[in-house]
């Protein structure tokens, strides 16, 4: 296997603060997905009337796959996301320059919690 793959792509959404963590765990629980990674950002965002700049905070849900799967993979974050229907979100697919495989070791049961 080598050390780089070139064949990676890398899928990000922005959402809400608190909604990232529920579609992180689903994503490893319905779809085994184990290469994917959440943070909170924040920054601003427009004025307000005094002219002062809002503060906005958000998650950010990472999740890095094969070309093969990330299609499929970018499909169910946009939908169970609710990407279109709900205000401040959004998705979008990359190709990665290169990435290094991560796989589990088999028969290691999963942790609890």
């Amino acid at each position: 296997m080598s050390v780089l793959s070139t064949d990676q792509r890398v899928l990000t959404c922005v959402m809400p603060k608190g909604v990232g963590l529920p579609l992180l765990r689903r994503l490893s629980d319905e779809l085994g997905v184990v290469t994917a990674s959440l943070h909170s950002a924040r920054g601003l965002s427009g004025s307000d009337p005094t002219g002062m700049f809002n503060r906005v905070e958000k998650d950010v849900l990472t999740v890095t796959a094969p070309a093969a799967e990330a299609e499929d993979l970018f499909l169910w974050i946009y939908r169970e996301g609710e990407v279109a229907a709900k205000p401040g979100r959004f998705l979008y697919l990359a190709k990665l320059s290169g990435a290094t495989p991560f796989t589990l070791p088999e028969g290691v049961p999963r942790e609890g919690g």
